[in-house]
């Protein structure tokens, strides 16, 4: 299992190079990047509440959170 640090630090460089991201959604599919955070935000949130509302995990929530949007938007969901 990675560590919080190593995953941190595989998402900037993806974003970085441009392979995640809201900017890559705005490239290629017309995505906004506020729309992109305000999803992030929200399945983050969601996260946050299906684990009891337990504080203490907002970096992990949010990452994971990433993971799942940019699934679903490669998805074309």
């Amino acid at each position: 299992m990675e560590t919080a640090s190593e995953i941190v630090n595989e998402v900037l460089k993806r974003r970085r190079t441009g392979t995640i991201g809201p900017e890559k959604h705005e490239r290629e599919k017309g995505v906004k990047a506020n729309v992109y955070e305000q999803r992030v935000e929200k399945k983050a949130y969601e996260i946050y509440e299906n684990r009891g509302c337990q504080g203490g995990h907002d970096c992990e929530d949010w990452l994971e959170a990433e993971k799942i949007i940019e699934a679903e938007m490669i998805a074309g969901k």
